[in-house]
């Protein structure tokens, strides 16, 4: 599947952001705190932020099929803890090259490499890693050859 356009149209919305506000990428890296939670459907059609012409880091949004708030949604605070423990079996794993890193930023962007390159591993999706720099914008495709890592770790497991 050929993803160019992505990342033609990533550069766009770059181009367009810097273009209305040359500090955008630079504030919305700030972090964020927004006091209102949308919980939308999952509806491919239109973005929860553009029905209600708000801005990145105005809304904290959450969307599913049917829009419902139930008991059983995973998103619920109790079960937080289990679903970051896969992020945290990432970081255990490749902690002392984790931990080498001085910069935090670097440290972070690699364990997101990592998580990508684990979840193609353990599940056997169909991953693209792909990287959203809230510092810039831009799309970044890490190019990561999954083919050739998993047969170096799975080399290690063969028996002949």
């Amino acid at each position: 599947m050929e993803f160019t356009k992505n990342f033609e149209n990533n550069k766009k919305w770059v181009a367009n952001k810097l273009s209305l506000d040359p500090q955008y990428f630079e504030n919305l890296s700030r972090g964020q705190n927004p006091e209102l939670l949308y919980i939308g459907c999952s509806d491919s059609r239109v973005t929860a932020e553009e029905l209600m012409g708000v801005q990145p880091d105005e809304v904290f949004v959450h969307r599913n099929i049917a829009n419902m708030v139930i008991s059983i949604d995973l998103n619920d605070l109790d079960i937080l803890n289990p679903w970051l423990r896969n992020i945290r079996d990432v970081y255990r794993l490749h902690k002392k090259e984790l931990d080498n890193f001085k910069d935090e930023n670097a440290r972070y962007n690699r364990l997101i490499e990592l998580n990508v390159q684990e979840a193609h591993k353990e599940r056997g999706l169909l991953v693209y890693g792909w990287v959203f720099d809230v510092h810039s914008g831009e799309l970044i495709d890490l190019k990561i050859d999954f083919p050739k890592i998993l047969s170096e770790i799975m080399e290690i497991y063969r028996i002949i």
